[in-house]
């Protein structure tokens, strides 16, 4: 979600007593009443500064960069998992700053739209005499790469943008903020496997949007990226629906200093993940499945890196596999996604999890805000299989039998979802 500028305004409310006397009647009792209420007041608002204080945005003007690791928030709130996440964006992109909190800037996208950047994710631009002015577009076209589709589009300099896909109808629609719109030709080739047709078109005085209408009902993943000032956006074509051949990114929740949940009983969330990920990866190679783990032992690896490792190794599609915890009521399993095109995913590995007896279904969970959910360049699906904080549910998932039991779960769930996929394709040609 993105914000007007204009309307957006964070307000403060403060308390007001009136007090209504006969001065000259009353005059020491109320100004001893007074007195007492004004200290009151007063620390009541010192403890409201200092909670308040880390989200206040404060007004500023300064140009910052994007870094590799950089995403837009759609706000300034925050929790455990972080802000709300727009989209990753490409390094070295300015923006204006036009206001900011203890760790975000609050960033200008265009007249009407901003965003805001986590700081440690962004730098000051001190570039001397820089003007910020809206870019042009130019040249335009569409080409088969092989095992993609790209389409590339130029602009006079890196704008921000923002990226979606949509189900029905399937699409891929990036917004270019600070941008005039100044193609007069767009170049589509006939051998094109993933994208059906390109409409572009200016709608806002500075925003271009794009929707690239794709030809299949089932999503593999996309990258979005500039190349000097051309933005490329690579559509993944659809792979052989068989677990044969494919490359599957496997992921085993925490490890080494991060030991995840921990049961009463001492039993190590990033020890039991471990143990699953093997037994998953022992069956995926026995279907003819290229395997490629986050980590291979008891070490730390942060989620840049394993974002990294999957993405360097082109992988098809992820499974993240975590314990869960949260006082001991709490009991089952549960799948989530952040991307709508994915759930197909996520919902096909729950529903065979769920056939063993005695699993509670704890929900299928979309827009979350997992790392490892947030990349767009492949299908992918987080696994919480029980909570440790759950008697029941430590009693299971603690035994090796029942561990493999459920790994095969994920298995058929995976083999249900390329099923799933075969016959979404085949009503295409209908």
């Amino acid at each position: 979600m993105i914000f007007n500028s204009k309307n957006d305004k964070i307000y403060r409310s403060s308390y007001h007593i009136q007090l209504k006397f006969n001065y000259k009647l009353m005059k020491h009792t109320y100004l001893l009443l007074i007195l007492t209420l004004c200290l009151a007041g007063s620390n009541l608002h010192a403890q409201d500064d200092s909670a308040m204080q880390e989200n206040t945005v404060s007004d500023t003007l300064c140009y910052i960069q994007s870094d590799s690791a950089a995403f837009l928030n759609s706000s300034y709130g925050n929790n455990r998992l972080g802000g709300n996440k727009i989209n990753f964006i490409d390094s070295n992109i300015v923006f204006k700053v036009i206001g900011q909190t203890n760790n975000l800037f609050k960033v200008q996208l265009s007249n009407e739209r901003y965003a805001f950047i986590p700081k440690e994710v962004s730098k000051i631009f001190e570039q001397e005499k820089y003007e910020f002015r809206p870019a042009l577009t130019s040249s335009f076209n569409v080409v088969n790469a092989g095992e993609t589709d790209i389409v590339n589009f130029t602009l006079s300099e890196k704008k921000p943008y923002i990226v979606y896909e949509t189900t029905d109808p399937h699409k891929i629609v990036v917004q270019i903020f600070g941008a005039y719109l100044n193609s007069v030709w767009l170049t589509h080739y006939l051998d094109l496997e993933s994208v059906k047709n390109v409409d572009i078109k200016q709608t806002a005085s500075d925003v271009v949007e794009m929707e690239i209408a794709l030809k299949h009902n089932t999503a593999w993943g996309y990258d979005i990226s500039y190349n000097n000032s051309t933005l490329s956006i690579k559509i993944k074509h659809t792979p052989d629906f068989s677990l044969k051949g494919m490359t599957i990114g496997l992921d085993a929740g925490h490890g080494g200093s991060a030991s995840g949940a921990i049961s009463r009983n001492g039993d190590k969330e990033k020890e039991l993940n471990m143990s699953m990920i093997y037994m998953l990866k022992k069956m995926l190679e026995a279907k003819g499945a290229k395997i490629v783990l986050s980590r291979d032992g008891d070490m730390d690896v942060s989620m840049q890196q394993r974002k990294e490792i999957f993405r360097d190794n082109n992988i098809d599609l992820l499974i993240s596999v975590h314990c869960n915890a949260g006082g001991h009521v709490a009991h089952g399993t549960s799948a989530y996604y952040k991307y709508l095109p994915y759930r197909p995913l996520a919902e096909n590995i729950l529903s065979k999890i769920l056939e063993i007896d005695g699993i509670n279904n704890f929900g299928l969970i979309g827009n979350f805000n997992f790392s490892l959910n947030a990349p767009t360049q492949y299908p992918n699906v987080l696994v919480e299989t029980l909570f440790l904080s759950n008697e029941s549910d430590l009693a299971k998932i603690t035994e090796p039998a029942f561990q493999k039991r459920m790994m095969g779960k994920v298995v058929k769930g995976l083999e249900s979802y390329l099923k799933y996929c075969k016959k979404e394709e085949s009503k295409i040609n209908k």
